[in-house]
């Protein structure tokens, strides 16, 4: 059995392109609606829990989720980073737009 001509035809099917994946989860900056700009990235699943800012109640262990942070801090970079927050999907989606 000629195992190349296998893996030949398997690299010649087009993928979908999954910009998500493609991005790695490097933050996107993104100015909300109040025109202040944030950084936001797909947080994966924690086993930790959270408190939404959006709407006050708990972002459980697993649930999908992004985190984001402001993206011009006074005090700088690092510690927008630390002051990062979690957020439901649909939380930040109503609040950025």
């Amino acid at each position: 059995m000629r195992r190349g001509s296998r893996r030949a035809r398997r690299a010649a099917e087009p993928r979908p392109l999954d910009l998500a994946r493609a991005r790695g989860g490097q933050p996107v900056r993104v100015r909300t609606a109040d025109g202040r700009e944030y950084f936001v990235t797909p947080a994966s699943p924690s086993p930790r829990g959270y408190v939404c800012p959006g709407c006050a109640s708990a972002v459980r262990p697993g649930q999908t989720q992004v985190a984001a942070w402001e993206a011009d801090s006074l005090l700088g970079g690092a510690a927008a980073l630390e002051m990062r927050r979690h957020w439901h999907l649909a939380c930040w989606r109503a609040f950025a737009a």
